[in-house]
């Protein structure tokens, strides 16, 4: 499970520090770091890119899904190759087809270890595919709900946060008159020194005071809207995408053309692959007829 745990891992720990160990990457390292006709440099990267966690959590189960059965039969290398071959290829098809959409995702270069597997080992690789879509299906609505009720909280305690900095700002600028009104009356002279210092010096002490809790209040005020903002930005994201056919079908042949050109004992043990499976079903099927 070394390959495609490290995979995963790696794409994973991607997603964090991209997004500054938000819930969404930002529009911005999005934009410079996935593949498009301007970032060719993208092309090694956007694999490690997803618009969101439920796009990283799909992947990365099609990638044990798939990933754990190819890793049986191939080294390191041919591992590793097969998914940056499948990647780039995928990437160039893209790219002639929408030269000004930015193509993130690790699904492209998964593609590329779906023939592999199905050539490995056909039947686990299904019941792979159907144990992970499961599990995605089982996890995906929570996470969902969690994000949209985040979002919810966040925007509730931004508003509320922007009263109290609005009530703190009136009430230094009401004390701040306060204090002129004072100074104007000592210097016509209607009250005396001493009454005047423990005045001011009460008036001064509470504008620092506000002081204090408007900083307070302005940076959790700040870090509340950059979250709604974060999340505003990558939910209408993650409604807007598109996938790809034909780009996942170009990450498909990518794999099936390096088993032939570096890896044909895989597609030749592929026959015997297909005599089980032939078998297997031969023998359900004369159970069925037992049975009825």
């Amino acid at each position: 499970m070394k390959y495609t745990l490290l995979l995963v891992l790696l794409t994973s720990a991607a997603y964090l520090f991209s997004s500054s160990f938000s819930f969404f990457i930002p529009n911005e390292a999005i934009y410079s770091l996935g593949f498009s006709s301007y970032n060719w440099f993208g092309a090694l990267v956007y694999p490690f890119l997803h618009i969101s966690p439920i796009h990283l959590i799909s992947n990365m189960l099609m990638l044990l899904a798939v990933g754990l059965v190819v890793e049986e039969k191939l080294k390191w290398k041919d591992y590793y190759l097969i998914y940056l071959v499948s990647a780039v290829a995928a990437g160039a098809v893209f790219i002639l087809l929408v030269p000004n959409i930015v193509l993130v995702g690790a699904s492209a270069a998964i593609a590329g270890f779906v023939i592999p597997a199905c050539l490995i080992d056909f039947k686990k690789t299904v019941a792979y595919l159907i144990l992970f879509s499961l599990i995605f299906v089982a996890i995906a609505g929570p996470i969902q709900s969690s994000i949209l009720s985040l979002y919810s909280q966040s925007k509730e305690m931004s508003t509320e946060l922007e009263q109290a900095y609005n009530q703190t700002v009136e009430q230094k600028t009401q004390i701040a008159q306060n204090i002129s009104a004072l100074d104007d009356k000592f210097n016509r002279g209607e009250i005396n020194i001493t009454e005047y210092n423990q005045s001011r010096t009460g008036l001064v002490t509470a504008l620092d005071n506000l002081t204090e809790q408007e900083q307070a209040v302005s940076q959790k005020l700040d870090e509340a809207t950059g979250t709604v903002l974060n999340l505003e930005e990558g939910i209408t994201r993650e409604q807007t995408s598109q996938t790809s056919l034909i780009v996942h079908l170009a990450g498909s042949f990518a794999g099936l053309v390096y088993l032939a050109l570096f890896r044909r004992d895989v597609i030749w043990n592929s026959g015997y692959q297909v005599l089980r499976l032939e078998r297997w079903l031969r023998r359900r099927l004369r159970r069925s007829r037992k049975r009825t």
